[in-house]
Parts: structure tokens; C-alpha cells; sequence
């Protein structure tokens, strides 16, 4: 039982420092060559780069940690890896003027490049660095306008929303669960993470509530077949009571920190 306890808690630390360390990140097929930060979209039969006509299909943005060069390949022929929600580098262009930090992104004229929002129905995320093309790798020309805009690559928390409404594409939080999140954390967070959060906690109450009760159907079983032992089960029933508080501990802390560090 212990050993199976060991096994419940270590899932949910692994759970819990996944969904804290690199948010959602899920594998596509494509058919094209992407690098490593490309803003891309859901087609019909696999990803593409997003421009600023399609922002209603937006996924998110291609991670290939081994490509840190602009055109350079994250593409094994079939899967790419798309961070859907959570921090990642991103690339981005002065299309709209300079990026600061804490600037929204949307999807910009140029296929599979961001840039600061502009009245886009559909956000991005938020830039967490500035980005002025000092330190850009690429000048492009926009052919609609001839305008030269400088192209880079910046890290960003990517959190696809409605600019109007607040919720994210695709994933809606209850209202009240949102709230009570965003109360937790002291400032709006992704509704991923509310409801990563409240799955959390629910889990955790779970189990504990299922290890109490286990414990005490054992505890009574123990004493009813030998009265003698009633110390013994005593000593184990207090060893199994912290063991289930501790699972109660590791729970809600993950939930707690799945929001502060939001």
C-alpha cells in the first residue's frame, strides 16, 4: 500500500513540474520546412505558418531546440513539436514598430512571424523580452508595402486569446474557476493552468479521500480479528494518516505553484 502511495505521489510531482517547467506542447504533421519559433496554424491536413488572415486556426509556435538559426530546419519529415501554451522563443518582427516587454503578439504580414499586436481579433501571448531589430537575424522587404522590417527572435509566453473576450482558443475555463484562479495568482493566467489547477486538486482530494477511508475500514478490520493489536494498528494508522496528509501537502502546493508561476 505505502509502495503504491510512493507511486500516486511521484506522479503527480512529475505532473505537476511538466506542466511547470514547458506548458503544452503537442506533435503536428507538416508537410513544409519550419524553424524553430515559426508561428503556425491548423490546416486541413497539417500545420502551416500563420500570417494575419488566418489567426482563427492559430496553434502556436514550432519548438526545435537542436535549430537556433532562422530557416533552419525543425521539420523530421512528418511531426514537428508546437508549443500550444507556456514560454518559448518565438519569432518576431518591427512590423508594427518595436516589441517590449509585455507587449501582445499577433500574427504579423509575414508567414510564420509575429509581431506587437495591432487591433488582431486573435492574440499570441506576450513578449517577455524587447525586440527594436538591433539584434535582428533577417531584414525583410514586405512586398505589399515595400516596408523593410527587421526579423528576430525572442522568448515569449504563449497564450492564444480572444483580444476582446480574454479566454483562450479552444480551452474555456468556468468562470468561477477562473476567477478563483486569477485571485490565487494575483493576475490573469491562462485558462490551461485553471483548469490544470482545479484537475489537480480534485485528484489530490481524491486520493486522500479514498487512502482515509481504505485506512479505516483496515484499522477496524484489524481490531475486530485481534483486539490485542490495538496499539500496533494505532502506531499504523497514525504512520498512514501523515503519509495521506502528505499527499494532501504535495497536491495542493502543485496547484498553488501551477499558478503563481503562471
Amino acid at each position: 500500500m505505502i509502495r503504491g502511495l510512493m507511486v500516486a505521489v511521484g506522479g503527480m510531482v512529475l505532473l505537476g513540474a511538466a506542466a511547470l517547467g514547458q506548458g503544452l506542447i503537442d506533435r503536428f504533421a507538416s508537410d513544409e520546412m519550419l524553424s524553430h519559433g515559426t508561428v503556425v496554424v491548423q490546416g486541413e491536413r497539417s500545420v502551416t505558418p500563420a500570417n494575419i488572415g488566418s489567426d482563427s486556426t492559430l496553434l502556436g509556435v514550432v519548438r526545435d531546440d537542436n535549430s537556433p538559426q532562422l530557416f533552419s530546419i525543425s521539420n523530421d519529415g512528418q511531426q514537428l513539436d508546437v508549443v500550444t501554451s507556456g514560454i518559448s522563443d518565438i519569432l518576431v518582427s518591427t512590423q508594427n514598430g518595436p516589441i517590449t516587454t509585455g507587449d501582445q503578439l499577433a500574427p504579423s504580414r509575414l508567414s510564420g512571424v509575429a509581431t506587437a499586436a495591432a487591433g488582431q481579433s486573435i492574440l499570441l501571448g506576450t513578449a517577455l523580452e524587447d525586440f527594436d531589430g538591433n539584434d535582428s537575424l533577417v531584414e525583410v522587404t514586405l512586398q505589399d508595402s515595400n516596408q523593410p522590417v527587421e526579423v528576430g527572435r525572442i522568448r515569449a509566453r504563449i497564450d492564444i486569446r480572444r483580444s476582446s473576450g480574454g479566454n483562450t482558443v479552444g480551452t474555456q475555463a468556468p468562470a468561477f474557476v477562473q476567477t478563483i484562479a486569477d485571485n490565487i495568482a494575483g493576475k490573469q493566467v491562462a485558462p490551461i493552468r485553471a483548469v490544470s489547477s482545479l484537475l489537480i486538486v480534485i485528484g489530490t482530494l481524491l486520493l486522500s479521500g479514498s487512502l482515509f477511508i481504505t485506512l479505516e475500514a483496515s484499522a477496524h478490520d484489524s481490531k475486530q480479528r485481534n483486539p490485542d493489536s490495538s496499539q500496533a494498528v494505532k502506531r499504523s494508522e497514525s504512520q498512514l494518516l501523515l503519509i495521506v496528509l502528505g499527499v494532501t501537502v504535495v497536491g495542493l502546493g502543485l496547484a498553488y505553484l501551477l499558478l503563481r508561476t503562471a
